[in-house]
């Protein structure tokens, strides 16, 4: 189970009306229990995040910038689960969402977690800990489950760009496909002869993008993409900032 805070019964559909996770579900119909208040989750959600930041888990030598919104989205996503108004039934937060979480955006930040709580440097019940069983979850891709994205793209039309590139360039959608000194871009979908876990199914921006240049997850400084000179692993590409 996913969600490290007990959840008493019986159980009703209400919008959320806290504050640690307002930025995230104000206004969304979250799972309530009349044996536990909303604030009293509250609370202790936002000790859990307190004690994150206060390890430095989110500081800027930890690439804090890259992990801390998705994090805090998917811990708000896992303490107030939405609810199915049909069947009055928690919604788990999508398979993908906790990989993305796990694999890319948080993946130095949780091996720092797991050493902390082997060392007793932190406690145990920290909702990330509980993301190494994201394939339990169901899938958005499997029409026959119901789940939720914990909507970490950050995606707004105003960033898709084909001949140039906003901000980092993670919705770049043109079709370079080579990078800057010239070598071919392995395609997305191959995992040779470069391995990697960056899938269509976790970063929407990777749907279609073939072997063109991409910043999935905008994790470097501009689009770029992993080559199929077994020599060099990724490069940037020669894209101009718009």
């Amino acid at each position: 189970d996913v969600i490290t805070l007990p959840i008493p019964e019986p159980q009703f559909c209400a919008p959320y009306n806290g504050t640690t996770c307002s930025a995230y579900l104000q206004g969304r119909i979250v799972m309530h229990h009349t044996a536990e208040s909303i604030q009293q989750r509250d609370t202790a959600l936002n000790t859990q995040l307190e004690e994150l930041v206060g390890r430095g888990l989110f500081s800027d030598a930890m690439g804090g910038d890259l992990c801390e919104d998705p994090a805090r989205r998917m811990l708000c996503h896992m303490a107030f689960p939405d609810c199915h108004n049909q069947t009055i039934q928690a919604l788990q937060v999508c398979r993908e969402s906790c990989q993305a979480v796990k694999s890319v955006f948080c993946f130095r930040h949780l091996a720092e977690l797991e050493d902390m709580k082997s060392t007793g440097k932190l406690s145990s019940n920290i909702g990330l800990l509980s993301l190494a069983d994201c394939l339990t979850l169901p899938s958005k891709w499997n029409s026959s489950e119901l789940c939720v994205e914990s909507d970490h793209h950050g995606y707004s039309p105003s960033l898709v760009r084909d001949d140039c590139y906003v901000e980092k360039g993670r919705w770049y959608n043109g079709t370079v496909s080579v990078t800057k000194s010239g070598l071919t871009c392995q395609a997305w979908l191959e995992v040779s002869p470069q391995k990697h876990d960056r899938s269509p199914l976790i970063f929407p921006e990777l749907v279609g993008a073939e072997n063109f240049c991409r910043n999935p997850g905008g994790e470097e400084s501009q689009p770029w993409c992993y080559t199929t000179d077994i020599q060099y692993r990724w490069e940037i590409c020669d894209i101009d900032p718009c």
